[in-house]
C-alpha cells in the first residue's frame, strides 16, 4: 500500500510509474533518482525559466483560468517522464503492480476534508465522502493534475478548481467549448448549499492540510476508521469511500466490517515525514528603536494638503493651457507645438488628474467599507474611537504590529497547526490494538534525536536507549555531516544536485537504523516472529547495510551525484 501528501507524491507517484513500468535492468527507484536528479531545478531562477517555457506551450487551464498551479501542472507534465500525459488508468490491468493500494491525497475545500485519487483492490471511489469521483472518472485524470493538485500549498499557489483545471481526454483544444466529460463529472458533485446557482465544481488544495502524512487513507483501507452505513459489500460506481469522523479519528464507534485488507494482514505500518526541526519556531519580531516623526494624523494632515495642492495645480494648469490655445488658435497646427504642449501640459495635466482621483477613491472606498461593515454600522462610536487610538502610531511601530501578526499566523499555520495535524494521525496509528508493534515513523531527523537520547541520563537506565546507543556507536559522520545537512534542507521546488544525495543517503541511513531498531524491540518483546529464517535474514542483511553506512554514508550510491548501485 502507498499514501502520498504534498510533495511526496512526486517520489512515490514516480516509484509507482516506474513499478508499473519498469526498465529493462533497473529497480523503479534508480530510474526515479536519476529522473529527479536531472529534471528537478537546481534554483529558483531555473524553476521560474522553466514555468516559462510551461506557460508559452500552455498559457491557460482548460477552464480558461491563468494560474500559477495550471502552469505547474503542466510543468509537470512536460519535466517528469513519469507524468509525460500518462493518466491514472495507468495502475490498472496488466502486468500487475505490487502495490495493491494507491492513494495520492489532496484536501477539498467544499467542506475541508480529504479528497483522495485511489487506486484499490476492489475499485473503490475516489474524492471524499461528500464528492464522489467515481473510477471511470478518476481513471481519466492526468498524473500531472493529480500531482499537481496534491502539492497545491496554501499561499505559495491558488487552488486548482476540479474538474474544470483538470484536462481531460476530450479536451482537444487549448481552451476548449465543449468539455462532455468534465460536465459529467460536475453534474455528479454536490451543489453548494450556500449559492446553489454557481456551477459545480469544488477546489482542491495541498493534501497535507488535512492528512499530513497520508495515514487517515491507509488506515481508511484497513477498516479502522468510521464508515458510512452504506452497504459495505457494494462496489464500483455504487460504492461510497469511507471517510473519518471524530468518532473515528479519536477511537470511539469506528467499525470493523469485512475488507480486502485487514489490519492483521499488515507487517509494517512506516510513516515517513519531515516535521518542523526550528527551535524555537517563532520569534517575536523586532522593535524598532525610535518611533520616528510620522504617524497616521500627520499622514492624514500631509495627504490632505497634498491633495489640495494637486487639485490647485490641476485647476491652474487646466485654466493656463485653455488661455494658451484661445489666445493662437492654429497653435497645434505646428508640430512643434503640438509635441511640446504634450509634455508640459497634457502628460503633466493627466498624472496630476490621476493622482487626484485616486486619492478620492481610494478615500471613498475607505469610507464605504467602514460605513457597510457591520461591526461599524451597528456601532457608530467605534470608528472615531479607533482612530483616536491608531492615529498617534507611529509608522515603524504599525510596521512592527503589522509584521508580527503576519509572522505569528504564518508560525501557525505552517508550524503549530500543522504539528497538531501530524500528532493526531500518529495519535490514532500508535493507538489502534492491531497496529500495535507494526508502526515505525521515519522522520528526516531521527539519527541526530536518537543520539542525543543516548547521551542523556537515561541511556544507562532503559533497554530501548541502550539499543539505541550500541546501533549509533560509530555513526558520528552520519550524524553530525550527512543527516545534519540534509535536515536543514528546506520545503522548495528546486533542489540542488549536492542536497538531493544528502537527502538520499540519510534516507537510507535513517530506514535502515529505524528497520534494525524496531526489530531489536521485536526481540526485546520476544515475538513469535524472531526465529523465522525470513526475520534472520533481514535483521543479517540491515546490520551489514548499517554497519557499512556508518562509516560511508554514499555507499550504496556508485557515485553521491551520480548513479545509485
Amino acid at each position: 500500500m502507498l499514501s502520498t501528501v504534498s510533495g511526496g507524491s512526486a517520489v512515490g507517484m514516480g516509484y509507482a510509474v516506474y513499478s508499473k513500468t519498469p526498465k529493462v535492468g533497473e529497480r523503479p527507484l534508480k530510474t526515479l533518482y536519476r529522473e529527479l536528479r536531472e529534471s528537478l531545478p537546481q534554483d529558483p531562477a531555473q524553476l521560474v525559466g522553466l514555468l516559462q517555457k510551461a506557460y508559452d506551450k500552455q498559457p491557460a487551464a482548460p477552464s480558461g483560468r491563468r494560474t500559477v498551479i495550471a502552469n505547474m501542472a503542466e510543468l509537470y507534465n512536460h519535466l517528469f517522464n513519469f507524468c509525460d500525459d500518462k493518466r491514472f488508468d495507468l495502475f490498472w490491468g496488466d502486468p500487475p503492480i505490487h502495490l495493491e493500494e494507491i492513494v495520492f491525497n489532496a484536501t477539498e475545500f467544499m467542506t475541508g476534508v480529504g479528497f483522495r485519487f485511489h487506486k484499490s483492490v476492489d475499485d473503490r471511489c475516489s474524492g471524499s465522502e461528500f464528492a464522489i469521483l467515481y473510477p471511470k472518472y478518476a481513471r481519466q485524470a492526468r498524473l500531472c493534475d493529480i500531482l499537481a493538485s496534491s502539492t497545491c500549498i496554501p499561499v505559495g499557489f491558488e487552488p486548482i478548481e476540479f474538474p474544470d483545471d483538470f484536462r481531460w481526454p476530450d479536451d482537444t483544444a487549448s481552451v476548449p467549448k465543449k468539455r462532455k466529460t468534465c460536465e459529467e463529472i460536475c453534474r455528479e458533485l454536490p451543489e453548494n448549499p450556500n449559492k446553489p446557482d454557481r456551477k459545480k465544481s469544488i477546489t482542491l488544495m495541498d493534501g497535507g492540510i488535512y492528512d499530513n502524512q497520508g495515514v487517515f487513507s491507509i488506515l481508511n483501507i484497513l477498516g479502522l476508521t468510521y464508515d458510512s452505513r452504506r452497504d459495505r459489500e457494494k462496489k464500483g460506481d455504487d460504492y461510497i469511500p469511507r471517510d473519518i469522523n471524530l468518532a473515528g479519528m479519536f477511537g470511539g464507534g469506528g467499525r470493523q466490517e469485512p475488507a480486502e485488507h485487514r489490519a492483521g494482514d499488515i507487517d509494517l505500518f512506516i510513516v515517513s515525514d519531515t516535521p518542523v526541526r526550528d527551535i524555537p519556531i517563532y520569534q517575536m519580531a523586532t522593535k524598532p528603536k525610535k518611533g520616528g516623526f510620522l504617524d497616521l494624523a500627520k499622514l492624514k494632515w500631509i495627504v490632505s494638503i497634498t491633495l489640495l495642492l494637486l487639485t490647485g495645480s490641476t485647476l491652474f494648469m487646466g485654466y493656463d493651457y485653455f488661455s494658451t490655445l484661445l489666445s493662437d488658435p492654429h497653435r497645434l497646427a505646428d508640430w512643434h507645438n503640438y509635441i511640446w504642449d504634450m509634455f508640459i501640459y497634457v502628460i503633466p495635466l493627466l498624472l496630476l488628474l490621476v493622482c487626484v482621483g485616486g486619492g478620492l477613491f481610494l478615500s471613498g472606498r475607505l469610507k464605504n467599507y467602514f460605513g457597510s461593515s457591520p461591526a461599524f454600522r451597528n456601532n457608530p462610536d467605534l470608528r472615531p474611537k479607533l482612530w483616536h487610538y491608531f492615529k498617534r502610531r507611529k509608522f515603524s511601530d504599525l510596521g512592527y504590529m503589522f509584521e508580527s501578526r503576519l509572522s505569528s499566523a504564518i508560525a501557525m499555520s505552517s508550524d503549530v497547526f500543522m504539528n497538531r495535524i501530524r500528532f493526531l494521525g500518529l495519535a490514532r496509528v500508535f493507538n489502534l490494538p492491531p497496529l500495535k508493534g507494526k508502526v515505525i515513523i521515519n522522520v528526516i531527523d531521527s539519527l541526530i534525536r536518537d543520539k542525543r537520547t543516548s547521551q542523556g541520563e537515561a541511556a544507562n537506565s532503559d533497554e530501548q536507549n541502550e539499543s539505541i546507543a550500541r546501533l549509533l556507536g560509530g555513526a558520528d559522520r552520519l550524524c553530525d555531516d550527512t543527516v545534519a545537512k540534509a535536515s536543514k534542507v528546506g520545503t522548495q521546488f528546486w533542489l540542488a544536485t549536492e542536497d538531493m544525495a544528502d537527502l538520499l543517503a540519510c534516507g537510507q541511513a535513517t530506514m535502515c537504523y529505524n528497520i534494525l531498531k524496531h526489530m531489536d524491540q521485536m526481540k526485546k518483546d520476544g515475538h513469535a516472529d524472531i526465529k523465522s529464517d525470513q526475520f534472520k535474514k533481514i535483521y543479517q542483511q540491515a546490520a551489514t547495510d548499517w554497519e557499512k553506512l556508518k562509516a560511508n554514508p554514499y555507499y550504496l550510491m556508485d557515485d553521491p551525484y551520480r548513479d545509485l548501485k
